[in-house]
């Protein structure tokens, strides 16, 4: 098992497979405005996609959130399940 695995993909047996939709509010609304963002990279104006492995997609969603706060300007669009394999 690779030591520098990410954190939010961890498998366990009996979870599964989410991808996350996340993007940060703050960052969109300063590029609209044609200015960089004083923390985060132009990139989070667009939603990404993170595979998380959790129990459901609350547990999905909390541990994106864990990560990437909602008082540092974070919104999550969605979580939808992905097919797993262990």
């Amino acid at each position: 098992m690779n030591m520098q695995a990410d954190p939010l993909y961890v498998p366990r047996d009996g979870c599964c497979k989410f991808s996350v939709a996340i993007y940060n509010k703050s960052v969109r609304e300063t590029v609209k405005q044609n200015r960089s963002h004083h923390v985060y990279d132009d990139r989070w104006a667009e939603e990404k996609h993170m595979e998380v492995v959790a129990d459901d997609a609350d547990d999905a969603r909390q541990k994106v959130l864990d990560h990437y706060p909602e008082s540092e300007g974070f919104v999550v669009t969605g979580v939808e399940r992905l097919s797993y394999s262990v």
